[in-house]
C-alpha cells in the first residue's frame, strides 16, 4: 500500500471551484465532500444549503439520506455479526425467519436456500423492489409502511433466475439481510447496528427513521429536479434510507480502507471484512458506466485501475439524494459525497474528475481502455449459423439486461440493428464497436461494446433462449393498453402492453420486453430475463409483487389537471413527453396529439 502524505491541494482547489459552482450555477441546492486516507480525513466541507429556501448551509454534519451507499454498511454489519457468532454468512435466512417463502419456476423450496451471502452478493434472484413504501409503491405521499410490512409484503414473490446461478442488483435483498440480522441478533435492526457497529466506529449521525431525521434542523431536503422529494419508505433499512453526515461516511469509509480499523482499533477483523472484496476485478473503474457496475462483492462494487489496482466502490440515489463512496486500497485514498439533487446528479462525474486528479498527483498514470471506432470499416457478410451462435440473453449486476437476437436475418442487440464487420464485431449509429468474446467450447461469453456517450459496456452472457411455444395469443386484447406505475410515492411513470407476431410486449421509454405465457398459472408471464409479470383484474403485478396500473382516460384527466393546476409534476414536459410516446406506441395518434398540444402550452421552454 502506498502511505500517502499529499495533501492533494490541486485536487481540493479543482473541488472548491466546482462545488461552488454547482450551487451557485447549477440549481444544485447542496452537496459535502471528504477526501480521506486510512489514517485521516485529508479534506472536507459542505456547499450550498439543506433546501431551495437557503434554510442552513450545509457542513461536514449535515444528515443526507444515504441510499444505497448504505448496502456497504448493510454488508460490513453482517462481518462483524459473523465474527460474533450471530450468523453465518451461508446460513440460510429461513434459520431466523422461518415464515419466509417465495415462488421459483427454476426449483423446488427455492426460500429454503437462499443465505445472507446470496442476499449480500444480488445473487438470492429475488426482484428488486417490494410493493409497500419502496420506489414503486402507489400509495401516495402519505403512506409509511413499517419495516414488518415491508418484508411481508414480498411473501410469496416469484424469482427471477435460480439462487446462485448469476448476480441482478435487489434492493429488497438487502432488506430481508438487514431484516435477518434484527431476527438473529433479537434486536431492532437500527439498535442492532448501532450497538454492535457503529457506535465502536464513534459514528453518531446515523438516524433511521425519516420523522427523526427532520426534526433535527441540520438535515438535508431531497430534490428531484425543480421539485421538493417526499421521503418515504423511512423503514427501509437494508436497501439505504437511513440519514447520515459526510464526517461520519468518511468515518465508515476509512474502516473498510484501514482493512477493519479505525483510529488503531480493530473493529472486524480482516479475514471477515475481506468477504466483501473477493470476485472479479477486470472491469476498468474509468471505462465507462457500465463498467463500473459489472461485479459485486458482498455490498461493494469491484474494480480496477490499470487491470490491477483494486477499487471498491457503491453508490447510491433515491427520493431527492445523491451518495457515491470511492475506496482505493493500493494507494491509501478515498472519496466520499453527499448531494441533495438526484436528477441532476452532480456527484458522479465530480467523484470521476476527483479520483483521477489524486491519482494524478500521485503520478499514477491512468492507462485508458483503447477507444476503437468500426463504423466506417467494410461490411462483410457472415454465416447464419454462426450470427446463431451469438444469440442469448447478456446481463450484468447493475441491471443492465441486454438481448441479441436475428431479426429479418440480420443481427440486433436490443433494439440496435448490428453492421457486421467480422464473425465477433460488429457496429451501429450509435456503437462505435460490439465485440462478442467467445469460451474455449465456441459459445460466448460475454459481449462487450463501446457507447458514443457512455463509454464501455460488458455483459456477461446468461445462455440462449428456450425453445418457446406456440404462444396461446387467446385472450390477449384484454391485457393490451396503456398502463402507470408511480415511484417514490407520487412520481409517475408509463408503459404500454401490446403484441407483435409471437409476443405479448412490454414497451416503455427506456426498452421493450417480450413476455412469454408460463405454464404455472393463467395470466402469468416472464421476460427473457426472468421478471414476472402477472395480470390481475385491477392491475398489472410486476415481479410478484409491484403494482402498476391501467390508465384509461388520461387525455381527460390531463386536460382537467391543467385547467386547474398548470404547475403540477404530472404536467412537467418530461411526464408528457413519455405519455404522449406511450400513446402513439398503442396507434391512439388523436389522444397523442391532445397531450402534445397540452404540453407545448404549458412547457414553451
Amino acid at each position: 500500500m502506498q502511505n500517502s502524505s499529499l495533501s492533494f491541494k490541486k485536487t481540493i482547489d479543482m473541488l472548491e471551484e466546482k462545488c461552488n459552482k454547482l450551487v451557485n450555477e447549477s440549481g444544485v441546492p447542496g452537496l459535502s465532500v471528504a477526501l480521506f486516507s486510512s489514517e485521516k480525513i485529508i479534506w472536507m466541507k459542505g456547499f450550498g444549503y439543506t433546501d431551495r429556501k437557503k434554510t442552513r448551509e450545509v457542513d461536514e454534519n449535515t444528515r443526507f439520506a444515504y441510499a444505497s451507499t448504505g448496502k456497504s454498511i448493510v454488508a460490513a454489519v453482517a462481518m462483524k455479526a459473523a465474527q460474533d457468532g450471530v450468523i453465518k454468512l451461508d446460513d440460510p435466512l429461513v434459520k431466523y425467519y422461518p415464515e419466509f417463502f417465495v415462488q421459483s419456476v427454476h426449483e423446488e423450496e427455492a426460500h429454503k436456500k437462499i443465505t445472507f451471502r446470496h442476499l449480500l452478493s444480488h445473487t438470492s434472484g429475488l426482484p428488486s423492489e417490494g410493493p409497500p413504501g419502496g420506489g414503486f409503491d402507489e400509495n401516495g405521499e402519505e403512506y409509511d409502511p413499517t419495516f414488518d410490512e415491508k418484508i411481508e409484503s414480498l411473501q410469496g414473490c416469484w424469482l427471477t433466475f435460480p439462487i446462485g446461478s448469476r448476480a441482478r442488483y435487489s434492493n429488497f435483498a438487502f432488506d430481508l439481510a438487514a431484516y435477518g440480522l434484527s431476527r438473529a441478533s433479537g434486536k431492532s435492526y437500527p439498535d442492532f447496528v448501532k450497538e454492535s457497529f457503529t457506535n465502536l466506529l464513534g459514528i453518531t449521525s446515523i438516524i433511521y427513521e425519516r420523522e427523526e431525521a427532520f426534526k433535527e434542523e441540520n438535515t438535508a431536503k431531497g430534490q428531484l429536479g425543480q421539485y421538493e422529494a417526499i421521503i418515504r419508505n423511512s423503514h427501509d433499512y437494508g436497501a439505504g434510507a437511513p440519514f447520515l453526515s459526510i464526517k461520519d461516511l468518511a468515518t465508515f469509509a476509512r474502516f473498510l480502507l484501514g482493512k477493519g480499523k479505525i483510529n488503531g482499533k480493530t473493529i472486524v477483523k480482516e479475514e471477515y471484512l475481506e468477504e466483501m472484496f473477493k470476485g472479479d476485478y477486470s472491469e476498468g473503474y474509468f471505462d465507462g458506466a457500465v463498467s463500473r457496475f459489472s461485479s459485486y462483492g458482498l455490498g461493494m462494487f469491484l474494480n480496477s485501475i490499470n487491470e490491477e489496482v483494486r477499487v471498491f466502490h457503491h453508490p447510491g440515489g433515491a427520493f431527492g439524494y445523491g451518495t457515491t463512496m470511492v475506496i482505493v486500497p493500493e494507494y491509501d485514498i478515498g472519496i466520499v459525497m453527499h448531494s441533495n439533487d438526484e436528477y441532476n446528479d452532480p456527484i458522479t462525474p465530480l467523484t470521476i474528475e476527483t479520483l483521477r486528479s489524486m491519482l494524478e498527483e500521485l503520478d499514477v498514470e491512468i492507462k485508458e481502455k483503447e477507444k476503437v471506432d468500426r463504423r466506417e470499416d467494410p461490411a462483410v457478410e457472415i454465416k447464419f449459423d454462426e450470427l446463431r451462435k451469438l444469440e442469448g440473453h447478456y446481463s450484468s449486476v447493475g441491471g443492465s439486461d441486454i438481448k441479441v437476437r436475428i431479426k429479418e436475418g440480420t443481427l440486433h442487440l436490443d433494439s440496435h440493428k448490428l453492421t457486421p464487420h467480422s464473425n465477433l464485431e460488429f457496429s451501429t449509429e450509435r456503437l462505435l464497436v460490439v465485440r462478442f468474446e467467445m469460451n474455449e467450447q465456441n459459445t460466448p461469453e460475454k459481449v462487450v461494446f463501446l457507447h458514443i456517450d457512455h463509454g464501455w459496456w460488458t455483459a456477461k452472457y446468461l445462455g440462449n433462449f428456450k425453445e418457446i411455444p406456440e404462444q396461446s395469443k387467446e385472450g390477449w386484447n384484454k391485457y393490451k393498453g396503456l398502463y402507470l406505475c408511480y415511484f417514490y410515492g407520487i412520481e409517475r411513470s408509463y408503459f404500454v402492453v401490446t403484441s407483435n407476431k409471437h409476443h405479448l410486449i412490454k414497451k416503455s421509454n427506456f426498452n421493450e420486453t417480450e413476455l412469454v405465457e408460463s405454464n404455472v398459472k393463467p395470466n402469468l408471464f416472464f421476460t427473457f430475463s426472468g421478471n414476472g409479470y402477472e395480470f390481475k383484474e385491477d392491475y398489472l403485478l410486476i415481479g410478484g409483487n409491484v403494482k402498476t396500473f391501467r390508465y384509461e382516460n388520461p387525455v381527460q384527466e390531463i386536460t382537467k389537471l391543467a385547467e386547474e393546476e398548470p404547475k403540477h409534476r404530472y404536467l412537467s414536459k418530461y411526464n408528457l413527453n413519455q405519455l404522449e410516446n406511450m400513446l402513439r406506441a398503442l396507434e391512439r395518434e388523436d389522444e397523442a396529439e391532445s397531450i402534445k398540444k397540452i404540453n407545448e402550452r404549458l412547457n414553451k421552454d
